[in-house]
């Protein structure tokens, strides 16, 4: 089903595109250039929504207390919002650019081999921040999650020179290190986490 979304939304943007804004009319009749852009499972400081994992763990340290993760198993791509957002913004210099081959769809994910569980991820989250504790939860109850997601970035990759530059362990240490600095510190660090980051 997240998959399907995912798919359809694609498919009626490009139809969109195709009939109001079609390439082949782009500097005629048009200068609207219109991609998409997916990413996998997104981590960086400064996210408290509910039902998320990192932010769950990190509210398991600030307030004392166990949260309990479903799915242990499940298989996700892991990756930090600045690699995100440099993707997304190096599409969008692109089109500004009149780039018209690269209005289409695109992936920007970790590599395939940098995949984990979600056990995996609630590890290294508690190796960055002891406080943290968390509990597989054991029922019956079966819910409904789909056990492997994956992106294949290889178009942005070889098309646009994009690559992911935080493998995920170092994207999870970034995040909690930027909640830490939030509840301990009381400081926000995303701008030094954007200097590291292009600083790579």
């Amino acid at each position: 089903m997240y998959s399907s979304s995912k798919a359809c939304c694609e498919i009626l943007t490009e139809s969109f595109r195709n009939s109001f804004f079609n390439i082949d009319s782009y500097g005629k009749n048009h200068n609207l250039l219109i991609s998409t852009a997916r990413a996998g499972n997104v981590i960086g400081g400064g996210d408290w929504a509910k039902n998320r994992l990192i932010p769950d763990l990190v509210n398991s340290a600030v307030n004392g207390k166990t949260v309990e993760i479903r799915n242990p198993s499940s298989v996700r791509p892991w990756q930090h919002v600045l690699d995100c957002i440099s993707g997304y913004l190096l599409l969008g210099a692109t089109l500004y650019n009149s780039k018209i081959k690269n209005s289409g769809s695109w992936n920007f994910s970790p590599n395939k081999d940098e995949i984990f569980d979600v056990e995996t991820i609630s590890n290294l989250s508690k190796d960055s921040w002891i406080d943290i504790d968390y509990k597989v939860l054991n029922t019956d109850k079966k819910f409904h999650e789909a056990n492997l997601l994956m992106l294949d970035n290889k178009k942005a990759q070889n098309e646009l020179g994009w690559k992911p530059k935080w493998d995920t362990k170092y994207s999870v240490l970034k995040t909690i290190e930027w909640y830490k600095n939030f509840y301990i510190s009381k400081k926000i660090k995303t701008e030094s986490d954007i200097t590291d980051y292009f600083n790579l």
